[in-house]
């Protein structure tokens, strides 16, 4: 498989954000949910070009405020990303609403969790490496039984079950949870995607493609095509 523009996991890809941008906004590539850079998020070296670096200590982190965004994800949806740790802080992908509507990727204690605060907290047994690139992929199918899967490096790592989570209302942050000191990335993310679909586990080991990952678009040129070109010279003539 080439590309994931070009291929079947773009059905029901909701945003792909290759994470190529030196600072600012960072565009996606597949739909119309550009991040926000706050803190001055930097750039280093990806699994794929360039990533998108976060130093845990200046609190630096990407946000999309949520409402009809598509990324209000609650019964089935995929989150799958590359990232190279620093250190063993960890905040990928986070959810936040009021009353506690709000879900989050991290790693902590050596785990990675996903965590729903109306429900549980569901463990993977993996760890991450530090100082070098693994493949993360979280995928819920409905609300049957085993319907939580976190898979490391292409591999299933452990199953759960998890009903519908509560719609998240706030905003949407890669690379923190929450404005809490200690609750941020340190390290590198890279070709970071949601779907509004569990991905099977071949499509995600399509994705890992053992080890090497695969591009956005093979043919280059960004990506996002014409929506994406005008959103980036509107930022860039402001």
């Amino acid at each position: 498989m080439a590309d994931v523009k070009n291929s079947s996991l773009a059905t029901d890809l909701v945003s792909y954000w290759e994470l190529e941008e030196a600072s600012g906004t960072r565009f996606d590539s597949h739909g119309a949910n550009d991040l926000t850079d706050n803190n001055t998020v930097g750039q280093a070296a990806g699994k794929i070009g360039d990533g998108a670096d976060f130093g845990a200590g200046n609190r630096e982190y990407l946000s999309k405020t949520l409402g009809s965004t598509g990324l209000e994800l609650t019964t089935s949806f995929s989150v799958a990303f590359w990232v190279k740790l620093e250190t063993s802080a960890l905040q990928a992908f986070y959810q936040s609403g009021t009353n506690n509507n709000r879900w989050v990727i991290q790693h902590f204690g050596g785990n990675l969790f996903f965590t729903e605060d109306n429900i549980a907290d569901f463990v993977s047994i993996g760890t991450l490496p530090v100082g070098t690139f693994a493949h993360v992929a979280v995928t819920k199918d409905g609300n049957a039984a085993s319907n939580l899967k976190i898979y490391l490096n292409g591999s299933l790592d452990r199953t759960f079950s998890c009903g519908t989570v509560a719609t998240p209302t706030g905003s949407a942050w890669v690379g923190a949870y929450g404005s809490t000191p200690g609750r941020y990335c340190d390290g590198v993310l890279d070709e970071f995607g949601i779907w509004s679909k569990a991905l099977t586990s071949t499509e995600v080991s399509d994705l890992y493609n053992s080890g090497a990952g695969i591009p956005y678009d093979a043919g280059g040129g960004g990506g996002g095509g014409a929506a994406q070109t005008a959103r980036r010279g509107a930022v860039m003539m402001m």
